[in-house]
């Protein structure tokens, strides 16, 4: 109903602005504000960042809360995350579904980042970018 009314106001009025609905905000702006980045999967769970203002160590905060919620948030997984560069995939103690849950960018088909732009597109007014990640590229075409 809502969309409705909505429709016929424009309709009746007018719109003010023409653009009403853009992605936001980009990595550097949601690290500082806290919040995840853009609509994308998460780059990893944990990385530094290098810019101008210095190396910033990111760690995906809800994730640091599910695990302690599980009470796995220790040193030694701080210390497995770091080694297998934030991915949960070979740390055998976190469950599958977590796992799932917090996959990172490069391990999300591709496919399904394409077709998850496609979908959300017709609801954005201004244009998106976006982002591929794949793991282990050679640079051939196969």
């Amino acid at each position: 109903m809502i969309g409705i009314r909505l429709e016929k106001k424009v309709v009746a009025d007018g719109m003010r602005n023409s653009n009403v609905m853009a992605i936001a905000p980009t990595a550097t702006i949601s690290n500082i504000t806290g919040v995840t980045q853009s609509v994308e999967p998460t780059y990893q769970n944990l990385y530094v960042k290098s810019n101008l203002s210095g190396e910033f160590t990111i760690v995906n905060p809800h994730l640091v809360n599910k695990l302690k919620d599980l009470n796995l948030w220790d040193d030694v997984m701080i210390n497995d995350l770091k080694y297998f560069e934030g991915s949960l995939t070979e740390i055998s103690r976190i469950p599958d579904d977590i796992k799932t849950i917090y996959s990172t960018a490069f391990e999300v088909e591709p496919r399904y980042i394409v077709e998850a732009a496609s979908r959300r597109q017709k609801w954005i007014d201004q244009g998106q970018s976006l982002n591929l990640y794949i793991g282990n590229a050679d640079g051939k075409k196969t």
